[in-house]
């Protein structure tokens, strides 16, 4: 079963991961990343990213921050950097 989920823009200053967040619906959001144009899906424990960052680093810190969410083992990351 395939599970998509929007991240929500970076607005607070601490990391939130809700346990099962890939499959409750819930909303992470990653301080020093802009997610408004970010997605992922879960397929048998393998999160795929996609979308657009700014930053190499802002793709890193979204697939970090998705790898450490409850039922993802694997994280496929396909974020395009646009600078």
């Amino acid at each position: 079963m395939k599970n998509f989920k929007s991240i929500a823009t970076a607005a607070i200053a601490g990391l939130l991961l809700t346990a099962g967040a890939a499959n409750a619906g819930s909303t992470l959001t990653v301080p020093g990343a802009s997610t408004t144009n970010v997605q992922y899906e879960v397929v048998d424990g393998v999160a795929t990213v996609y979308g657009t960052v700014e930053q190499h680093t802002e793709s890193n810190l979204i697939a970090n921050a998705i790898a450490k969410i409850d039922g993802v083992d694997a994280v496929n990351n396909t974020l395009l950097i646009t600078q």
